[in-house]
This record gives structure tokens, C-alpha cells and sequence, in this order.
């Protein structure tokens, strides 16, 4: 009986363990949130958690010009984050599987695309061209 009551604790720990965090954000501002700060510290492979296929590819080529060029490796993490923290956090619009976060950043009004992948919102960065 003892050892049915320490599976049963021990299930219920963890399940509210890896229900609390550790996962991806619930809703696409969240989603959006963490993705762009991820990206102002350079953990790149926090975003590319966040990201669909497509972002992850467009990151890994970021990644790799970052870590090439000389002045993109210097730390400036900090004046990145204040940026993140400065951002004003508009609509966000949902439509099905889509939605669109708008916000306004130091560069002027800007907006994340993201789609529902496996119910889990993902940034979705599409190749302009």
C-alpha cells in the first residue's frame, strides 16, 4: 500500500512538474514574447523550439552568420533585451490555426506570423523574396 501511494505522489509531482513550465507558452503572444527574447540573449535553440521547420532553417542560418562575423559575436545581450523590453504588445489576431501578434518595437510597428503546429503555437518565419 505504501509503495502505491509513493508511485501515486511521485505521478502527480511529476505531472505537475513538467505542466508548469519548461514547455510552450499556451497562447501566440506568449509564444511571441519568448521567442523574440530568446533571440535578443542568442538562444537560438530556445527559438528554434519555438519555430516552425521554416524559422528553424532561416535560425540555423543566423546561427552560423553569427557565429563567422567578428562583430555579430560580441555580447550585447543586454541592450537586445532592453529592446524586448521596451515593446509595446498590441492585437493579436487568431484566425484557426494562424494568428498574427503585433507590437511596436524601437525599429517602429512590427508583427510575428504564427501557425499551430502539433497544438503548440510556432513563430512562423516566411522566406520573402
Amino acid at each position: 500500500m505504501k509503495n502505491l501511494f509513493k508511485v501515486s505522489l511521485l505521478l502527480v509531482i511529476t505531472t505537475f512538474i513538467f505542466s508548469c513550465g519548461g514547455g510552450t507558452p499556451e497562447n501566440p503572444k506568449d509564444v511571441a514574447k519568448e521567442f523574440l527574447t530568446a533571440l535578443a540573449k542568442k538562444d537560438f535553440d530556445r527559438a528554434k523550439e519555438l519555430g516552425t521547420e521554416t524559422t528553424v532553417q532561416t535560425l540555423t542560418l543566423i546561427e552560423g552568420m553569427a557565429e563567422s562575423i567578428p562583430d555579430m559575436k560580441t555580447d550585447d545581450s543586454k541592450e537586445e533585451m532592453d529592446k524586448v523590453n521596451k515593446i509595446e504588445w498590441g492585437e493579436t489576431e487568431i484566425d484557426g490555426d494562424k494568428a498574427v501578434v503585433h507590437y511596436k518595437s524601437v525599429d517602429g510597428e512590427e508583427k510575428l506570423d504564427l501557425v499551430k503546429v502539433k497544438g503548440d503555437w510556432k513563430v512562423d518565419m516566411k522566406k520573402e523574396g
